[in-house]
């Protein structure tokens, strides 16, 4: 069950890309987007809380992370590098602390898929944004929808 904090801001954030010129589609985590195997007839299922497909067919997947796990949102990370197309990722938190622990979580796995494994960082989604939006500036959508507005680059 997700909180009245992510119930708010998901809403809010589907209003701001259904509203932007630049937004073909917008989906919440009940239309999954898919990460097919390279030769196989395999894929996995990934449900970001919100995605935005562009015109240009890039994707913008949002997570709220407000009492998400560590571990969900590490899984959340790797799902958004693997996901064809995703050029930007957002992650919504209530806090600066968990601000911080998932700018190291998104920067340590960064590194490592570039540096240990090869990957080109060019083929990442490097935008990876961790925004603050406070259980109070919530509570003010007028005020929230400014924020939305401040921080998401389309």
């Amino acid at each position: 069950m997700v909180s009245k904090y992510h119930d708010i801001i998901q809403k809010r954030i589907v209003h701001f890309g259904e509203n932007h010129r630049k937004v073909k589609r917008v989906k919440t985590s009940g239309h999954p987007l898919h990460i097919n195997h390279p030769t196989k007839n395999l894929s996995l299922i990934y449900n970001p809380d919100v995605h935005f497909q562009l015109k240009n067919r890039k994707i913008i997947v949002f997570e709220i992370a407000d009492r998400q796990s560590n571990e969900k949102t590490i899984a959340d990370i790797i799902r958004s590098f693997l996901t064809p197309n995703v050029s930007q990722v957002y992650f919504v938190v209530p806090t600066e602390e968990k601000r911080k622990e998932i700018t190291i979580m998104y920067d340590v796995i960064l590194s490592k898929l570039a540096d240990d494994f090869g990957t080109k960082k060019s083929k990442l989604p490097l935008d990876a944004n961790v925004i603050v939006i406070s259980k109070e500036d919530v509570l003010d959508i007028d005020k929230l929808d400014a924020l939305l507005k401040e921080y998401i680059t389309l």
